[in-house]
């Protein structure tokens, strides 16, 4: 069982950051990104319309990566999502390309006769629900709209999945502990998205697949951000997928 205390004890804590300069904070429509000298990190905004600006606006980049990833456990989602940033700034520094180019919705095919969670309005799930492939689909929101799910029915449907695919915006609002405690030991868990930490030790919280974004050209992937696109409109970036197996 892992509870509020899994953000700061047993993620930030075991994730090396070093203090080294950051050249650039971005904060767009969609997304957040943390750029130092030979790599980038994004991070997904989630409820911006509600938090005020983060502190030290306009100088942000003036601090190291390792004391600008301390906010991702501020209550201002704004400043969460650039610790988030500058967290997987820091991963992506050490990600070796040991990977395969590959995406949380490929892992549901030949999975027809499965029961499947699915916790964030990824682009996909329209497309599942249309061609009806899946044998049940749950889809889960914080605020959900029709046809959609809220986080008080986790234990209904969770414990009963094959696969769990989970947004890993679930680190920014830190509500991936709430999930957690309801997934079974059989199921096939995926942290997606491209806030998504591609880091192996996730795989010690009953996660199968890490599934995100490597930023390969910043300016062209900053450019379709600053546009207002979000991730699947973006230029410059690899899909990426770290499975726990290894394949």
């Amino acid at each position: 069982m892992i509870d509020q205390k899994f953000y700061q004890t047993e993620f930030l804590e075991r994730v090396e950051i070093p203090p080294v300069l950051v050249e650039e904070v971005v904060l767009f429509h969609h997304t957040a990104m943390v750029k130092v000298a030979g790599a980038v990190g994004i991070s997904t905004i989630v409820g911006r319309d509600s938090v005020s600006s983060p502190r030290d606006c306009g100088s942000l980049h003036l601090e190291n990566l390792k004391s600008l990833s301390s906010l991702y456990l501020s209550d201002n989602y704004l400043e969460a999502a650039i610790g988030m940033a500058s967290i997987n700034c820091a991963i992506n520094l050490k990600v070796v390309n040991q990977t395969c180019e590959f995406n949380a919705y490929n892992f549901l095919d030949g999975r027809q006769d499965k029961t499947v969670s699915i916790i964030g309005r990824f682009p996909f799930v329209e497309r599942l629900v249309k061609q009806n492939k899946i044998k049940k689909i749950y889809c889960f929101e914080l605020t959900p709209k029709t046809g959609e799910i809220g986080p008080e029915r986790y234990a209904d449907f969770i414990p009963i999945s094959d696969v769990v695919i989970i947004t890993a915006t679930t680190f920014v609002n830190k509500t991936f502990h709430k999930i957690y405690q309801h997934l079974n030991d059989f199921s096939f868990n995926i942290l997606a998205g491209p806030t998504t930490p591609l880091l192996p030790l996730l795989f010690d919280y009953k996660i199968n697949a890490l599934s995100g974004l490597l930023v390969e050209d910043y300016h062209l992937a900053r450019q379709t951000f600053s546009q207002g696109g979000a991730s699947r409109h973006a230029k410059g970036v690899k899909k990426i997928t770290i499975n726990k197996n290894g394949i």
